[in-house]
């Protein structure tokens, strides 16, 4: 023990220190009696090899490795030099907390990894009220709390850093991946905890995830923008920057997306609900025809990989904030197995739309699942593979496919370019979206095949694109006999004739798809009121057409020569 302004150099020369065998606290203790006084600065290092122990030892390269219990500064300030073991090197495996930092200490942290540590509080890093600590370009991850808490504890919580003092961040820190129980919990911020950023600011791909009240401030008074590099660990708050001035606060505030899954007495799902009388996103849709409502799944019940997934999809979510989720298979982790817990797929995806709210000041994202389930698939766009929906759909859906088969097979038949084109079309014009898998050979590149195929897709879009981006369907999706078959992973090329049409709009206009062209060279479309007056027809990609309206029948003269091979399009406007 040394106290006042004691300067220590610790040269380990090949021994080891370790506590007796079922003794309690630390192996050094530096203190300070009295405030103001002169800090006490200690220096480890193994002049003859690496020390090994029970405890700890210091490694070739400078790190402090914990077996068991755990190495504490209390009262102590750690000097930055280049001699300072906290000055890179590493920290794991302590079972009682990695570092605390007491009142009126300081504690400067560089190029050090704080990995897998356990402890009651602050697994990580521990500051006191009065203390203060620098985290420079670290990673603190994988450190967890331990212990069940009593109610009075549940929010003295620091999985990664518990700060009730002053941190300051800078550098490439990453402070993610650290637990408090089950939950994500990688920086608390107490009531009198403040962080700030250093002189040197925090790089761009710095993150950091944070714990608190709704209504704490995370970062105050600064010109930049640090939004990006730090996110919410709970579900039911954000990260909201709010601009003044020329500056930029951050602050923990209530999320928009809340959301959770309502049971009945027998802890069946019944609907989902998102709190705070916020809406659920517009990214629903049901298929009354299908006849086995519930999708067979295959996820773990492992509840350690559930955690991991979750962990995972945040490090995602805050690392490329995606546009597009994608759940090949039902929200995890719920149907099909023993042990059904939606919790971790809810949160993520309230993660995912919360993250892209703060982003952009809106939800832009779109998760897709393919549980058929009304009360599960509100959460989300409903996913089919390789198959399609009968009729226009209240909300959104999307259909997955694939040119040929879902991986590289030389021997696999490829579609044409006028099925995908026709496939997409009608599913278009009943609400849907088409998410289409190119395929690669091992090496990245595509074969020639699939090159002809985007390359006469290419040629389509400039033709009659107009009709297909941003449109709407219309109040029937098509007229004519013929229907696609709808029978799972049945994707058979649909005979079409010239009595078939499929329609969408925008912007007032109404887009009538032509499936067949008629080798009259007469279209007829039957589908208008007589209250709908035409007052123009133009078929895409050649200009203004002839045309006659009677009692509703809308009859159109086309051209000799088309101007695509493939579907082409009328564009109706309406008087």
């Amino acid at each position: 023990m040394a106290k006042n302004g004691v300067q220590v150099t610790l040269c380990l020369n090949g021994y080891s220190l370790s506590l007796a065998d079922g003794a309690e606290g630390c192996i050094i203790y530096l203190a300070v009696s009295d405030e103001g006084a002169e800090p006490s600065v200690l220096t480890i290092t193994d002049c003859n090899g690496a020390g090994t122990s029970s405890n700890y030892y210091v490694g070739e390269a400078g790190e402090l490795i914990f077996d068991d219990g755990s190495f504490a500064w209390q009262e102590a300030y750690i000097a930055a030099n280049e001699k300072n073991a906290l000055a890179g090197g590493r920290i794991t495996g302590a079972t009682a907390g990695a570092i605390s930092v007491g009142d009126y200490n300081q504690l400067y942290l560089s190029g050090v990894n704080i990995i897998d540590n356990e402890g009651r509080y602050g697994a990580g890093v521990v500051i006191a009220a009065h203390a203060k600590a620098v985290i420079d370009s670290c990673v603190i991850a994988g450190n967890r709390l331990t212990g069940e808490m009593k109610a009075s504890e549940r929010q003295i919580l620091g999985g990664g850093v518990y700060c009730a003092g002053e941190l300051e961040l800078c550098g490439t820190t990453n402070l993610t991946g650290n637990r408090a129980q089950d939950a994500q919990n990688n920086l608390w911020l107490d009531e009198t905890g403040t962080v700030t950023i250093g002189a040197l600011g925090l790089d761009k791909q710095a993150r950091v995830g944070v714990s608190g009240q709704a209504e704490q401030a995370v970062l105050t008074g600064y010109a930049d923008d640090f939004s990006e590099n730090f996110t919410s660990d709970d579900p039911t708050l954000c990260i909201s920057a709010v601009h003044e001035n020329g500056f930029t606060d951050l602050q923990l505030q209530e999320a928009v997306y809340t959301l959770t899954l309502v049971t009945d007495e027998n802890d069946e799902p019944v609907t989902l609900e998102a709190e705070q009388g916020k809406s659920l996103a517009d990214l629903y849709v049901n298929d009354p025809e299908r006849e086995d409502a519930a999708f067979d799944g295959w996820y773990t019940e492992n509840e350690e990989f559930r955690a991991y997934w979750l962990r995972v999809m945040k490090e995602i979510i805050d690392l490329y904030q995606p546009e597009l989720l994608y759940t090949d298979g039902a929200l995890p982790f719920g149907e099909h197995t023993g042990n059904p817990d939606y919790s971790k797929g809810l949160e993520a995806v309230a993660y995912l739309y919360n993250t892209s709210i703060r982003a952009n000041g809106e939800n832009r994202a779109v998760y897709t699942q393919k549980e058929r389930r009304p009360e599960i698939y509100r959460v989300g766009v409903l996913d089919v593979e390789k198959s399609q929906l009968p009729g226009v759909q209240e909300r959104p859906w999307q259909t997955d496919t694939c040119i040929g088969n879902w991986f590289y097979d030389a021997k696999q038949p490829y579609k044409h370019p006028d099925q995908i084109i026709e496939m997409l079309i009608d599913i278009v014009s009943k609400n849907g979206t088409m998410l289409l898998n190119v395929l690669q050979r091992p090496d990245g590149t595509i074969d020639d095949e699939a090159r002809y195929i985007l390359e006469e897709l290419a040629t389509w879009f400039p033709i009659c694109g107009e009709a297909i981006y941003g449109t709407r369907p219309w109040h029937v999706f098509g007229e004519g006999d013929t229907r696609v078959t709808i029978d799972g992973f049945t994707e058979n090329k649909t005979e079409w004739n010239s009595s078939d049409y499929r329609f969408t709009q925008k912007d007032g206009a109404l887009y009538a798809f032509l499936m067949k062209a008629p080798e009259s060279g007469v279209a007829v479309l039957k589908s208008l009121a007589p209250s709908e007056k035409v007052a123009s027809v133009e078929l895409l990609g050649a200009g203004p057409v002839e045309f006659v309206q009677s009692f509703g029948v809308l009859t159109v003269q086309l051209p000799e020569q088309l101007p695509t091979q493939y579907t082409n399009c009328l564009k109706i406007q309406f008087a």
